[in-house]
């Protein structure tokens, strides 16, 4: 597994990341959870076809970054 990420002013392409700490209650926590699982089963059911997902929080009361799952066998 690699992190990749940039800052919110950052133009340029993402970076490689030695850490990420996620600040979070535990509802998006949750739904981040059942987003990471779904990419999961995703990504084996359809191998190097299934390439990323942008995950969407229905909990509209905290703002979230942009948070992508990623295959890395992708074509």
């Amino acid at each position: 597994m690699k992190l990749y990420g940039r800052t919110k002013a950052s133009k340029d392409a993402p970076m490689e990341l030695s850490e990420v700490t996620l600040s979070a209650n535990p509802r998006s926590l949750r739904e981040l959870s059942a987003f990471l699982e779904r990419c999961a089963v995703e990504i084996e059911e359809e191998g190097d076809r299934w390439e990323h997902e942008h995950f969407s929080s229905q909990n509209q009361a905290e703002a979230h970054p942009q948070f992508i799952g990623f295959n890395p066998e992708a074509l």
